[in-house]
């Protein structure tokens, strides 16, 4: 396990992730024959969360993330508002502007995004002394939930906390309970904001939960997830259904990527069909 560094430069902001990647990338179901907990944490769309922070007076307004803040710019995230109003990631801001004239847009630059899930990681650090930010995705972290029973009364009260303090430093989030890697990160995509906080009870559970969640919740390619979409392949366990063999011929690199994490995480092991 790594040790935590202090920024000095960054004020509360830390170098160095107190994590172990290894052994929280090949957490499954048991470890010496106790039952592991590991909880995701997904503060979504986190770069327009961190453009809303630096304008406060933007918030309850459509809002979108560009690429350029020029008009052919490219929309990278939208919020409710102007989703709203038909405006989508993929669109020029110069054509969400003639959709909503008060459109609000601006840059979040990757330096920014970086001290964002410093600080949030450093935060989460008071709730797990195991932490892995998602390096494929801002603002998803990974962290240990096992041992906290003399801590905490319950995990629930213990997710309950972590969004708690979350929304305390101004983000939106959502926390997943379960049991491996891929069945919390599928499971955290289809918890609301609004709710919050889901807490598998065993590992069958995630299986169910996870093979259930919609792909489009994965963010995954576009043009992938319509051609699976042509197939009526539209859940993790449809996903799944598919022979292994043939998913990169058929779909290329990224969904037989997509398939392997999801067998090894998730361990969603179908029957085979007579």
């Amino acid at each position: 396990i790594r040790d935590v560094e202090r920024s000095r430069g960054l004020g509360d902001v830390y170098k160095r992730q107190h994590l172990k990647t290894n052994v929280l990338g090949q957490i499954g179901l048991t470890r010496n024959g106790v039952v592991d907990r590991l909880a995701c944490v997904e503060l979504p769309a986190f770069p327009l969360q961190c453009l809303l922070k630096q304008h406060p007076d933007w918030v309850g307004k459509p809002v979108v993330v560009v690429d350029r803040d020029k008009p052919q710019g490219v929309v990278r995230w939208a919020n409710k508002q102007a989703r709203t109003a038909r405006i989508h990631p993929g669109m020029r801001y110069s054509a969400g502007s003639s959709l909503v004239r008060t459109l609000h847009a601006g840059e979040v630059s990757v330096a920014t995004v970086a001290q964002g899930v410093a600080r949030v990681a450093e935060a989460l650090h008071r709730f797990s002394p195991e932490i892995e930010p998602f390096s494929k995705e801002s603002g998803v972290f990974w962290l240990n939930a096992s041992g906290l029973s003399n801590l905490y009364p319950s995990l629930r009260q213990w997710a309950h906390d972590i969004r708690k303090t979350l929304t305390e430093m101004g983000f939106r989030s959502s926390v997943a309970v379960g049991f491996s890697r891929f069945g919390t990160y599928a499971i955290v995509k289809e918890v609301t904001v609004d709710r919050g906080v889901s807490v598998v009870r065993d590992p069958s559970c995630e299986r169910v939960l996870a093979g259930q969640v919609r792909l489009k919740r994965l963010g995954i390619d576009s043009s992938l997830r319509d051609n699976l979409y042509k197939l009526g392949i539209r859940t993790v366990r449809a996903f799944l259904e598919l022979p292994s063999t043939g998913v990169c011929r058929r779909f290329g690199a990224e969904a037989e990527q997509l398939h392997q994490q999801a067998v090894s995480y998730t361990h969603l092991t179908l029957p085979t069909k007579a």
